[in-house]
This record gives structure tokens, C-alpha cells and sequence, in this order.
């Protein structure tokens, strides 16, 4: 290129471009601001390849140079390029073919352009697009000739391929679409055409002036002629995209009308709503005349619902503006909404059911206990919902059902028994099934879904008057409970699952209705007996005091009774067994008392009897009676021991608590009394029931007595000591007599939690020990009898000479006896190889010298 001079030259020639540049850059401006379009941005693609092309050809003609000529020739090639591809581009989503032109084939579809635009800027060294350029002088202004080569001529057949296929699309959619949609075809057509046919006219040198190309020329007119259909035609406001598939297959009604309310558009279903079905030409006309309720519904914005065929339409109108702000056209859809109606109203009878049974749960918790009338009156509002002629409740009762309330819409009704009294057939279906429901009892025959076996029970059970029946079992902990039953006498019934399972729960309230009464009797039970002996307690004692307040009951004698020792047994042998004497004892008294007589749990080991018209004498015969029962349990686990106050109040001017008072004294001061034998003879009776569940028998005990005796002499101890090991040998493993048999009987090796348990038997003897003043002084001699004299012992882990000495004889004594005359879990010992394990232990178990001194004793024994 030689640049060297660059001449420009004035021709009338550069005017038409000149002007399709500005026509285009107003084109981009005006889709930039207002996207007239939803393809906008296509159209600002195809104007500034429109810009390309308009300014190469302008700066070709005007320049005077050759080079320049030849350089802005091949430049508008870029625009040429440019507006080719993208009108493709454009009518293919215009006419609904976007799946033509996605990313990847419109890169396909730029593989030609691209190769021949390289050819065209590389010419001069092949000369496939130009073979050769001339310059032609024509009245003093120079102007550019060209003969195309072979590359040119391609690239010419594949644009007209590209524009022909946009054609074909644009003739398709005019043949196929309503007048509207015909419209914009035509005009697209038209301003597709117009260049094309110019540039056809141009490349086969059929135009008479053969220098100028009058193609930019022909697209700065149809530039003009798309601005015009953009703002005047609506060109794209109403896209014309597979307009057969989406409206006539809609499931709505729809019209589309312009802003002078004339028809553009209407499918099937619209029509057939308006009733428009018969007539012939609806698009292009006023909405307004053709269609009576159209001004209405327009001007209201839109029109709730209305009805057509029994079906419900509701009626929406969406509203499209221009650029303007003004309203360019409407689309009007009509929904068929029967469906949902139908449930809105399913809905709110079923919501309105729901409120129904809150209310009457509301109700059933309420102040009054008129329990049988809150059942009537909601069996009668839940039948009247239901529109009824009959509600009822049934309850199970051994091997039938028994009526517990019924309601009906007259007293004919009412009093009609539906179920018969022998229903066990009744009871075994409802088990097996969810309800009875048949809505026509006259073709009960004909209902194949009904099993014979349910026919038969309907027969049987129901009244022939009752066309429509409905049953729902009521279960409490997968155990039938009963049912409710609503029959349907003047009319036919029929209930959905909703309804039914709403019911369900009408029965569940009936039956917690009931449990709510029962526990209410079980509270007002509870709150005057207790639990565990079901005596009456303290609370009801003193009301009976308050009742029994009268000269005509009078004397009154009262007895306060204290089992000697619970707290012992409690702390020894557990709560179960404490819990099992405490019934003792009640059984014991019920049997002892009169008719007349009330018996009370006064405390946790006391209790209380209140005699009306009772002398003292008799009051004493009773108690004489309580004394011999409780003797004939002297062979017993454990025998009962009862501390008893008595008094006798004569007259009504003695107030209840000085009574009360004076016998809780008597009682105490018979306690202090009897305290120290009591205490002995629970221990005895502890002692006699640890040898006959365990292993230790007397004659351990007095083999250890015997043992420790001798070992306590030889070392000189004191004489108290002496008597300490007499007391030791014999209650040493007092504690045990908590431990469950179990483990003190099992002959494998005990578990971690079993060996846990027996090691509590020290702390068990201690607290028994110390129960009694006779034995309070071997207390610490019993805790420590199993601790080592290396310190690994328990419970205290005492070591040596902290350990007592009583506690040291009896733990060597003890070890020796079990050896040499055995126990379930440990084989018997000869004498020497019992010494032998003396030995070996000593020091670590045993005391060493205790050990030593014993031995010598055993020695010498025979």
C-alpha cells in the first residue's frame, strides 16, 4: 500500500451511505436505551456490522487514492461478514429456530467468513477473492472496478445460502401465522430482500452503472424501514415463537389484543369460554363486540371468576408496554380453576371439622365433670356437621360392645340402638380392619369392593332404614377400646379419607375424654390413700377425725402403731425389703380390725387406727390381738416389731391434736422402753437369716469364737477385747446379710460389679452395729476385719498396726476356718498346707506376728 499522497474526492455517491451511518448509529442508540425488542442486542450487533460496512464504502469512494481504494474495500468485507451472519442469526430466534444458531454452531457457521476474510486482507499474494482491481475515471471522479476470483464467489453462494434459509424461515411463518404475525413476516421479507436483490443486481453486472455498488445504499434504506416497524409496527413486542405449540395446547384460555383493544390472537379454549366456537373470524376484531363481558372485565383489570359448563375460570390480565410507558398490547388468560375450588372447599369443610373437635377437646378439659354430658353434646355437634341423622359412642365390654352415649337428629333416631348387643363378630373385624364405611347400603349386593365377610356382619348388625354407615375404631395400646358411629337414615352419606381420619381423632378424643375421668377418680383416690399399702393416709385420717367428731361416736379410740427397726432393715436389706414388711404389716392389721374401724398409713413406718364407738377395754383387746399375731412371726425372715400409743377420747371437748399428742407420747415412751431388746432382737433375727442364705452357721461361729479366744489369751489381751472377739466371731459378717443371695451362693469367680456388692458388707455390719448400744463397742472391729496389713485392703485401705487387733484375730482365724472346712467356691486344706498359706500371706495379709503366735497355737492343738 502506498499511502504517500492521500487524495480525497467530493461525489454525490458518499450521500446514501453517509446517511445509513447516521440511520444506524440512531438505530443502536435507540435499541440501547429502550430494548424495543427482546432480541435487542442481535440488532445492535447487525447495525454496527451495518456501520462497518457503510463507512468502508463511504471512505472508498471518497478517497483518491488506490490503495486506500483497495484497503477500505476489504474493510467493508468485515461489515459484509457481520450483517450476513447475524440477520441469520436474528430470524432464526425471530421464528422460534434458536436451537439453529446456540455458541457452538454459530462458531461453525463463521468458519467460511473468517477463512475468506484472511484470503481477502492476503489477495495480493494469490489473488483468490480480486483477481485484478481498476481504477475508471468517470466525469473527473475516480472509482474502484473489480474481477472476482474464485474465493469471492464461494463466499457469495454461502451468504446467499445463509440469507435464502432466513427467507425460507420468514416465508414459513407467513404462510402458518395469523394476520399479526403475517405482517411483521412480510415486512422482515421485505427488508431482507431489498439488499439482497440489489446486491445480486450489482455482482452479475446487470445494473446499467457498473462502478458504483448500490448495496450500502440498499441497506441504509431497509435501516430506515426497521426503524419505522420498531416504533410503528411493534416489530418484536409480540414474538411470533412456536406460536401453534404454546397457545393452542395451552391448558389456559388466552387473547392477546392490541392497545385499541382489537383481537391479535386467541387460542381454542378462549374461544370456547366466550362462546365463541361457531364463529369464523375473531382476530382483527373489536373484543368489545364480539364479546359482552369483555369492557367489564378490561376496565376492572380483571374479572375474579367466572362460570361455564359447571367449571370455574378465574381471569388475569397482564399488561405489555412500549418504550413509552404506554400499554402496546394485553394478554388476557383465562385458568381453570374448578379443581382448585373444589379443594378450597374441601379444604375449609375439613378445617372447620378441625376447629369443631378443638373446641370440643377445649370443652372436654374444661371445670364441669360431667363427663356423660360433654360426650352427649359432642356427639350431637359433630353429628349435625357431619349432616347426620345419627352419632354414637360405643365401649368395649368383655366380649361386646356397650352403648356409653348416643345422639340423634330426632328422637325416633335417638333411641334406635344401631348395633345389636351380641357383636363379638363386630369386635374381631374391627381388630383386623380401620373402619367400617359403606356410603350405599341399598347396592350393599352390588359393592364388589365390600369382602362377603363384611357384608354378612352388616346384615346382621345393621338396621335395613340405613342407607349410608360409618364406623372408626377406637384403640388404646393397639387394643380395641370401642368405636364411633354416624348413620345416615334420610339421605345417602359419603365421607373421604380426610374426613374419616379427622373422626379418627374425634375418637381418640372421646377416649381420652374417659381416661382424663378415670384419672381424676384415680387422683381423688390417690390424694386419700396410699400408694403402696392402699390403707387410707394421714390426709383422710384427719378429715375422718373432723367427721367422727360427735357424741354419737364417742368414745373414740386411736392407736398409733411404729414398726420397730424399718430404718435397720431399709439400710441392711434394701428398700424392696423394707417395702415388703410395711405390707405385712397393713395385711396384718386389715385382718386384726372391725368393719367399721379405719385403718391409715400415718407415716413411713407408722401407722394409725381409728376405733368410733370404742371403749378403752375394747381398744385393749384389740391391741392384745395386734400383740399375738405379731408373736406368731417369730419364726419368720423377720419378725414384726410394733411400738403402740393408744388413748381413748371420751367426750367431744377434747380437741383431735391433744389426742393425736398423747398418743404419739404413749407411743415414744414405749419405744424407750423396749429400745435395747428391740434393737437385740433384730439383730438376732438379721443374724438367723444370714445363716440360713449364706455359708456362715453356728458352728463357724463358735469354731471362730473358739480360735480367737485362744490367739487373744496367748497375746494377753485385756478381757474387754476377749468379750469383743466373742461378739466378733459370731456378727463379724453381719453386713452380708444385704448381699442378694445370688452372689454370696455362686461358686464361679464373682464379676467386678459382684465383688463391688460384697465389699460392702463391712460399712452394712457397721451401721447394724452401731444400731445397738450392746454392740456399738465391735462396730470398728467389724468395718475393718478385711482390710491387709500392707495397706490393700478395704474399706479404708489401713495399714499395720492402724488396723485394730480384733479386726487383725478375726480376719487370720476366719481365712484358717474357711480353709480347712471349705465353702462352695473354695476347696478344702489339709491343717499343714492351711499353716503353709498362713505363712505366705503373712506380712502382706495377715499381721506377721499375729501369724507366727497362731501358728504355734495350731501346733500345739491336737
Amino acid at each position: 500500500y502506498n499511502f504517500k499522497f492521500m487524495v480525497f474526492q467530493i461525489t454525490l455517491y458518499m450521500i446514501p451511505p453517509a446517511l445509513g451511518i447516521i440511520c444506524s448509529i440512531i438505530f443502536i442508540i435507540y435499541n440501547v436505551f429502550y430494548k424495543p425488542t427482546y432480541y435487542y442486542k442481535l440488532l445492535i450487533i447487525l447495525s454496527s456490522g451495518s456501520i462497518v460496512w457503510l463507512l468502508a464504502n463511504t471512505l472508498q469512494l471518497i478517497s483518491a487514492n488506490t490503495d486506500l481504494k483497495i484497503l477500505f474495500n476489504r474493510i467493508s468485507t468485515v461489515g459484509i461478514i457481520i450483517v450476513t451472519i447475524y440477520f441469520f442469526v436474528f430470524t432464526a430466534h425471530y421464528t422460534g429456530k434458536k436451537h439453529w444458531v446456540t455458541l457452538k454452531k454459530t462458531i461453525l457457521l463463521l468458519i467460511i467468513p473468517i477463512i475468506t476474510l484472511i484470503l481477502e486482507f492476503t489477495n495480493r499474494y494469490h489473488h483468490l477473492v480480486i483477481k485484478n482491481y481498476e481504477i475508471s475515471n468517470i466525469s473527473g471522479h475516480l472509482f474502484l472496478l473489480r474481477e472476482y476470483g474464485i474465493a469471492f464467489w464461494l463466499y457469495i453462494g454461502y451468504s446467499y445460502i445463509l440469507l435464502g434459509i432466513s427467507c425460507i424461515m420468514l416465508v414459513n411463518l407467513l404462510i402458518n401465522s395469523i394476520n399479526f404475525y403475517k405482517k411483521q413476516a412480510l415486512f422482515l421479507i421485505f427488508v431482507l430482500s431489498l439488499p439482497l436483490l440489489v446486491n445480486v443486481l450489482f455482482v452479475s453486472k446487470i445494473l446499467p452503472i457498473k462502478h458504483i455498488d448500490f448495496t450500502p445504499i440498499a441497506l441504509t434504506a431497509s435501516m430506515l424501514i426497521m426503524l419505522l416497524g420498531i416504533t410503528r409496527l411493534k416489530l418484536g413486542e409480540i414474538l411470533p415463537v412456536a406460536r401453534s405449540a404454546l397457545l393452542d395446547n395451552m391448558r389456559d384460555g388466552l387473547i392477546v389484543i392490541d392497545d385499541k383493544n382489537i383481537v391479535l390472537d386467541i387460542n381454542p379454549l378462549a374461544k370456547e369460554i366466550m362462546g365463541l366456537t361457531g364463529a369464523k373470524k375473531i382476530i382483527g376484531k373489536n373484543i368489545n363486540k364480539i364479546w359482552d363481558r369483555a369492557s367489564q372485565i378490561l376496565q376492572e383489570g380483571g374479572f375474579k371468576e367466572i362460570e361455564k359448563d359447571k367449571r370455574s375460570y378465574e381471569i388475569n390480565i397482564s399488561n405489555f408496554k412500549d418504550y413509552k410507558g404506554k400499554i402496546a398490547s394485553q394478554v388476557i388468560l383465562f385458568r381453570d380453576i374448578t379443581e382448585r375450588k373444589k379443594t378450597e372447599n374441601s379444604l375449609k369443610e375439613r378445617f372447620e371439622l378441625s376447629k369443631l373437635i378443638s373446641e370440643i377437646s377445649t370443652n372436654f378439659i374444661g371445670p364441669n365433670l360431667d363427663y356423660k354430658k360433654k360426650i352427649n353434646s359432642a356427639l350431637q355437634q359433630i353429628g349435625q356437621f357431619s349432616k347426620v341423622d345419627r352419632s354414637y359412642l360405643y365401649k368395649k365390654r368383655h366380649k361386646c360392645f356397650k352403648k356409653i352415649n348416643s345422639w340423634g337428629k330426632s328422637n325416633e333416631y335417638a333411641d334406635t340402638n344401631t348395633i345389636i348387643k351380641d357383636n363379638g363378630s363386630l369386635i374381631n373385624f374391627l381388630k383386623r380392619h380401620e373402619k367400617i364405611y359403606i356410603d350405599n347400603m341399598q347396592d350393599l349386593k352390588k359393592n364388589a369392593k365390600l369382602s362377603a365377610n363384611l357384608k354378612n356382619l352388616v346384615k346382621k348388625l345393621v338396621q335395613k332404614n340405613i342407607k349410608s354407615i360409618l364406623i372408626v375404631p377406637i384403640f388404646e395400646d393397639s387394643e380395641i377400646f370401642g368405636f364411633i358411629g354416624f348413620d345416615s337414615i334420610e339421605k345417602i352419606k359419603k365421607w373421604n379419607n380426610e374426613d374419616i381420619s379427622i373422626l379418627k381423632i374425634a375418637g381418640n378424643m372421646f377416649l381420652n375424654c374417659m381416661r382424663i375421668k378415670q384419672d381424676k377418680l384415680k387422683i381423688n383416690y390417690l390424694n386419700f390413700h396410699d400408694h403402696l399399702t392402699n390403707l387410707y393416709n394421714r390426709a383422710y385420717l384427719n378429715e375422718e377425725f373432723k367427721r367422727l367428731n360427735y357424741k354419737r361416736y364417742h368414745p373414740l379410740s386411736f392407736l398409733i402403731l411404729d414398726i420397730n427397726g424399718l430404718k435397720l432393715i431399709n439400710d441392711t436389706l434394701g428398700l424392696k425389703y423394707g417395702d415388703r414388711l410395711v405390707i405385712k404389716v397393713s395385711k396384718m392389721l386389715k385382718n386384726i380390725c372391725r368393719r367399721g374401724d379405719i385403718i391409715a398409713r400415718w407415716g413411713g413406718d407408722e401407722f394409725a387406727i381409728l376405733l368410733p364407738n370404742t371403749k378403752e377395754e375394747d381398744a385393749l383387746n384389740i391391741l392384745n390381738r395386734i400383740n399375738g399375731q405379731m408373736q406368731k412371726t417369730e419364726n419368720h425372715e423377720i419378725k414384726i416389731s410394733l411400738s403402740i400409743g393408744m388413748y381413748t377420747k371420751k367426750g367431744t371437748g377434747e380437741k383431735i391434736n391433744d389426742v393425736i399428742k398423747e398418743t404419739e407420747k404413749r407411743l415414744n415412751r414405749q419405744k424407750l422402753t423396749n429400745k435395747e431388746s428391740i434393737a437385740s432382737s433384730i439383730i438376732s433375727s438379721l443374724s438367723q437369716s444370714l445363716w440360713e442364705k449364706s455359708n456362715e452357721t453356728e458352728q463357724h461361729a463358735e469354731r471362730l469364737k473358739s480360735l480367737a479366744i485362744k490367739l487373744g489369751k496367748y497375746i494377753n489381751l485385756p478381757s474387754n477385747k476377749i468379750d469383743e472377739l466373742k461378739l466378733l466371731a459370731s456378727l463379724h459378717d453381719i453386713g452380708k446379710i444385704g448381699i442378694p443371695d445370688g452372689i454370696l451362693e455362686k461358686k464361679d469367680k464373682l464379676n467386678k460389679k459382684e465383688w463391688g456388692k460384697i465389699k460392702t458388707h463391712t460399712e452394712v455390719g457397721y451401721r447394724i452395729a452401731k444400731s445397738s448400744k450392746q454392740l456399738s463397742h465391735i462396730a470398728e472391729g467389724i468395718l475393718y476385719h478385711h482390710e491387709r496389713w500392707d495397706g490393700s485392703g478395704y474399706p479404708k485401705g489401713l495399714k499395720g498396726s492402724q488396723i485394730p487387733v480384733t479386726s487383725r484375730i478375726i480376719s487370720i482365724v476366719d481365712s484358717f476356718d474357711v480353709m480347712v472346712n471349705g465353702r462352695p467356691y473354695k476347696k478344702v486344706m489339709k491343717k499343714n498346707q492351711a499353716i503353709k498359706e498362713l505363712k505366705n500371706c503373712s506380712a502382706s495379709q495377715f499381721d506377721p506376728d499375729l501369724v507366727e503366735k497362731f501358728i504355734k497355737i495350731l501346733k500345739k492343738a491336737p
